[in-house]
């Protein structure tokens, strides 16, 4: 067992996590995000799963990168960082490239943090309340989608940050092809987040 080396990669975000409202805003509906107390939303530079399988295979060719003789421990992002708001205005621009129309600017619907907190808990204690399967599966969803959307998921480090494909690219080959052109898109849990997000947005209403 002493021979045996390890490495650790910690990607901050995929790109497939970030790409459930592509079809709400092809769609003409709206953009919805997190914002905090003082108006500002969480940013991350999501690498994609073709760079993430790079940096495996350079972890197993590069020596400084093993437990034995260097760092085995790699926080790893994309070459671009974002904020939930830009991501909105990324997918806008690859429906106008992709299409080839006027860009259209998406409806953006900032959801408060407070207020998406205290329909999660009002959902957790229904769910204990009624003993119900399915509300605590809604509840595990929530924070799910809370914690993507309310948490910074970036690297700053240079040395941290990889790979060569955009998320600007990634969208417009969803744009074109749909969330099944990505193997690795889970397209069913993609757009539930995005539905748990809605109905949050309903109950503030």
């Amino acid at each position: 067992q002493n021979d045996i080396t390890y490495s650790i990669l910690r990607p901050t975000a995929y790109f497939k996590s970030i790409s459930g409202q592509v079809e709400s805003i092809l769609n003409s509906g709206p953009y919805l995000y997190f914002v905090d107390r003082n108006g500002c939303t969480a940013k991350c530079n999501p690498i994609s799963e073709q760079d993430l399988a790079s940096a495996i295979v350079d972890c197993v060719a590069d020596p400084m990168r093993n437990s034995r003789s260097g760092n085995p421990i790699w926080n790893i992002g994309g070459p671009s960082t974002y904020s939930m708001k830009a991501q909105g205005e990324l997918i806008a621009d690859a429906i106008s490239r992709v299409r080839g129309e006027p860009r259209r600017q998406p409806i953006f619907i900032p959801i408060p943090l407070q207020l998406y907190d205290v329909i999660l808990n009002t959902v957790r204690t229904l769910a204990h309340l009624l003993d119900s399967d399915t509300l605590r599966d809604k509840a595990e969803v929530a924070k799910i989608v809370r914690y993507y959307g309310s948490e910074d998921m970036l690297t700053t480090d240079r040395q941290e940050i990889y790979g060569s494909i955009t998320l600007q690219s990634h969208y417009e080959r969803v744009v074109s092809e749909g969330l099944e052109y990505d193997p690795h898109m889970d397209e069913a849990l993609t757009r539930k987040l995005t539905s748990i997000m809605r109905t949050a947005t309903a109950g503030s209403s």
